[in-house]
């Protein structure tokens, strides 16, 4: 990803150059997006989420194989309230939950762990509020905060082949530059995309 960064930025001052400063900085713009997006992934945010909704799964799949006749309701019901503990009550046992693959995940700060908790809980209540079932809104909470990563590059690279389809007249080397760049972050994002399904 560090030396996507770097072509961002080359292409950029290539473009500021020519004296393309509209496009000059919307990449130094996309730049710093992919700063912050490496960033997270250093902090280690996407794997503490990663990590926690595979703690959700096993716990959803224990009490289910414990309890068949309890409610799928039910059962994320309880998930959610154990994991709801676990923000408050360090000496809580969610981590039971977590399987073995949890040690091949970076560990987050605990600044980023503890305010990840907080904005899935606000995400997990806010649905659950606007009429979402707890046995929904958990997954797809969960779901959302995974995946954010590869749509985050996705985006990405949408953006940079926007600007290699603005440039493709002014200055078509430059535009198949950018072209390629484009592709290269999206297979980062399809990459990204297949590791948050492992």
């Amino acid at each position: 990803m560090t030396e996507l960064i770097k072509n961002i930025l080359f292409t950029a001052q290539s473009l500021e150059v020519k004296g393309l400063n509209k496009y000059a900085s919307q990449l130094d713009s996309i730049a710093e997006s992919f700063i912050l997006i490496k960033q997270a992934q250093y902090d280690g945010v996407q794997g503490y989420w990663i990590r926690n909704g595979r703690c959700f799964d096993n716990c959803y799949r224990q009490k289910r194989s414990s309890n068949p006749k309890k409610s799928a309701q039910e059962i994320w019901s309880e998930c959610h309230s154990e994991w709801q503990d676990s923000i408050m009550n360090k000496s809580s046992e969610w981590d039971k939950y977590a399987d073995a693959s949890e040690n091949m995940l970076k560990i987050a700060s605990t600044e980023s762990v503890k305010n990840s908790d907080y904005v899935m809980n606000d995400e997990i209540s806010s649905k659950i509020e606007s009429g979402m079932s707890v046995a929904d809104a958990v997954p797809m909470t969960i779901a959302e905060r995974i995946f954010s990563l590869p749509w985050k590059l996705a985006q990405i690279s949408n953006q940079i082949s926007d600007i290699s389809i603005d440039l493709s007249e002014k200055d078509p080397a430059i535009s198949e530059r950018l072209y390629e760049l484009a592709e290269n972050i999206r297979q980062e994002s399809l990459d990204n995309y297949k590791d948050c399904l492992i």
